[in-house]
């Protein structure tokens, strides 16, 4: 049973809790946006038909349609205070990834060793099994001489069976590493990390 941790990057994407603290500070940074232009003055086009009545007593249709300059209140320190507040939030959400990004490597460098020590321990397991079979086999040889008695052989049948019942647990934490090393690489969730979603941190 072998692990494919694959590409670190990858990792980072494939995790959920990851993808999820990266979504957020982009929302906020794109909110940050939208509060700093709250700031600046804002032009439109509008237009409007309207009836009206001409010296003869005919009426017609008036049309106005121009250009609009909407320029924020001043003082202006209402909107300053909710960009500070954006500003701030971004400033978490960008925290709170980075911090998700540490926990998941940690986590991620956590697995690999304990999966790592439990194959190691499985090896040694199997290993131990082993030379214990080959010293019943030698013990029977011995009872079947008259060197040994019957009484040795049995101590030798129970510690292959003892050493067979720690391989077992051993191969148990093995495979209980091995999902715990899948969950903290996010192991079944589609890597869909579009190129043009990637914003370089923003220092406020």
């Amino acid at each position: 049973m072998s692990a494919n941790v694959g590409i670190p990057a990858d990792i980072l994407r494939n995790r959920p809790d990851v993808r999820i603290a990266e979504r957020i500070y982009y929302a906020n940074v794109a909110e940050t946006g939208v509060a700093q232009a709250q700031l600046y003055p804002q032009l439109s086009l509008s237009g409007a038909i309207t009836l009206a009545s001409i010296a003869s007593g005919a009426s017609g249709a008036e049309y106005v349609f121009g250009p609009t300059l909407t320029l924020p209140a001043l003082p202006n320190g209402a909107r300053k205070a909710a960009l500070i507040a954006q500003q701030s939030r971004a400033r978490q959400a960008h925290t709170a990834w980075k911090s998700t990004v540490l926990d998941a490597i940690r986590e991620v460098e956590t697995a690999i060793t304990d999966y790592s020590a439990a194959a190691s321990a499985v090896h040694a397991s199997q290993k131990t099994v082993r030379l214990y079979r080959e010293a019943a086999n030698l013990t029977r040889d011995l009872v079947l001489r008259d060197s040994a008695t019957l009484s040795d052989l049995l101590d030798a049948e129970a510690s292959i069976t003892s050493a067979e019942l720690t391989l077992a647990e051993n191969q148990r934490q093995q495979s209980l590493g091995f999902i715990n090393l899948n969950v903290s690489l996010g192991s079944g969730h589609a890597s869909e990390h579009a190129s043009g979603q990637n914003v370089a941190p923003v220092s406020y």
